[in-house]
C-alpha cells in the first residue's frame, strides 16, 4: 500500500470491523456487567476512530494539512 488514500481506506475498513466486532461482544455480555461496559467503552472509542480518520481522509483529498499530529 504505497497510496495514502489506500491506507486510509484501510485503517477506516478495519476500524469498522471493530465496532461491529465490540458492538457484538455488548450483545453478547451480561446485562449490567463490567464487560459489557467496558465493550460500550471500546466501541464508542473506535467509533471515534472511524470519524477522526474519515475526516482526515477528506482533508487530505481537499489537499488541506491533517487535523491530527
Amino acid at each position: 500500500m504505497d497510496d495514502p488514500a489506500t491506507l486510509f481506506e484501510a485503517a477506516i475498513a478495519f476500524e469498522k470491523r471493530a465496532v461491529q466486532f465490540f458492538g457484538s461482544c455488548v450483545a453478547d455480555a451480561p446485562a449490567g456487567s463490567v464487560e459489557r461496559q467496558l465493550y460500550r467503552e471500546l466501541a464508542a472509542e473506535v467509533t471515534e476512530h472511524v470519524a477522526i480518520l474519515e475526516t482526515e481522509l477528506r482533508r487530505w483529498v481537499e489537499g488541506k494539512e491533517g487535523l491530527v499530529a
